[in-house]
């Protein structure tokens, strides 16, 4: 639990950066804190085409089981928790003070069996219905998953995001995304 909360911790820090570059090469394997920066925002012209996230029409559709409604004990916000089905400790988790305008959306999603995610696969397939909903384009999607490693699997690269400023979406390579929307 603590390395979950830990990868998040990093991930939403690494996320919320702004615009540090281009990207290294695939053969290069960043050494700084200031080189996976560089690596991790991906260059891309894919905005976002939603300026709110809304929990129930983002998830409508995917394959998710058991909602879970409960509110956090450290900052008064609700979280709604869903299972990915056929996915052993796959989630999306939403967290807002009301489901149609949330903060942010937090998950993993790793196939059984699998340490990347096969274009037929459950995980490859949610994560781009998710981003879909959100960007401007598929691509912005496929990019993050190349770039994070999980398709073709490369193994050790940090965390790809796109952030424009208000909001941004990341994954990494252990199958961990996020979605997040900053109040200006």
């Amino acid at each position: 639990m603590k390395a979950h909360l830990l990868s998040l911790v990093v991930t939403f820090g690494l996320f919320g950066c702004g615009d540090m570059g281009g990207l290294l090469s695939s053969k290069e394997k960043p050494k700084t804190l200031e080189e996976m920066l560089t690596f991790n925002n991906i260059q891309t012209d894919v905005t976002f085409k939603v300026d709110k996230l809304d929990a129930f029409s983002l998830v409508e559709g995917l394959p998710l089981v058991r909602i879970e409604k409960r509110k956090s004990e450290d900052d008064e916000k609700l979280r709604w928790h869903w299972k990915i089905q056929g996915v052993k400790n796959g989630y999306i988790e939403v967290v807002g003070d009301t489901p149609d305008n949330v903060s942010e959306i937090t998950g993993r999603c790793m196939d059984s069996g699998e340490d990347r995610w096969p274009e037929d696969g459950v995980c490859f397939k949610v994560f781009v219905q998710l981003a879909d909903r959100l960007l401007t384009s598929k691509a912005g999607a496929y990019e993050l998953i190349k770039q994070s490693g999980l398709n073709p699997r490369i193994k050790n690269l940090p965390q790809a995001n796109i952030d424009r400023g208000t909001m941004f979406i990341g994954l990494d390579n252990n199958g961990y995304f996020g979605v997040r929307k900053f109040n200006k």
